[in-house]
């Protein structure tokens, strides 16, 4: 006998943007970032290794999360021959939240510096996902059972949410995902850059 699985998805909801900086790392690169404006300042310059040692105290970073919520519904018939036997027929269905996170590798950010203009310009690589995941404590299954074909709720349910994963990223990505990403780096960077009085951040 085989089994028929039918995975039905509702539309999922959009995701919330959130921007989160912990407080200790703010202080840090304050302090950080200050100290190479004081050196900068008493050598009446600006360069591109101060500006990128700026750069590397930020580390890895997750600039932003995109958290969402959503449903599916496992339908799962035994078949003989291709059929669906009668009678067979178990549902799950699942309701979960769960949170995409979008970063830089910010060794990989370049920085240079024209003094004379007084313009640092900076070039992002591409955004990438840094994570996708669905807190387990936060799923839950309400399952329909059936004694003629019982139901493997552990394993049906993690193949479901790995499934809703892909499709709950892809809907982000709709949803302009890396572009808003960008928009909070560039906030990020512009404002931590702002320590150096006088010049002008630009992208590229």
């Amino acid at each position: 006998m085989n089994e028929k699985k039918e995975m039905k998805t509702r539309a999922p909801q959009k995701g919330l943007a959130i921007n989160r900086i912990i407080l200790i790392g703010i202080v840090v690169l304050v302090l950080f970032i200050f100290g190479n404006k004081w050196a900068g300042e008493k050598n009446n310059t600006v360069t591109t290794v101060t500006v990128d040692q700026v750069m590397q105290a930020i580390g890895e970073l997750n600039t932003y999360e995109y958290q969402y919520t959503g449903n599916a519904d496992i339908i799962n018939t035994r078949q003989v021959l291709g059929m669906n036997v009668l009678g067979t027929t178990h549902k799950i269905h699942v309701v979960y939240s769960g949170v995409i996170k979008v970063g830089y590798d910010v060794t990989s950010i370049g920085a240079s510096v024209d003094n004379l203009s007084k313009t640092i310009t900076v070039s992002l690589p591409n955004a990438q996902v840094t994570n996708n995941y669905i807190d387990m404590n936060d799923v839950d299954a309400v399952v329909e059972n059936n004694p003629f074909n019982p139901a493997d709720s552990e394993k049906e349910v993690a193949a479901c949410l790995e499934n809703e994963k892909q499709n709950q990223l892809q809907s982000a990505i709709n949803d302009g995902l890396y572009s808003k990403a960008d928009v909070q780096a560039k906030t990020l960077i512009t404002s931590l850059l702002s320590c150096y009085n006088g010049y002008v951040v630009k992208f590229i």
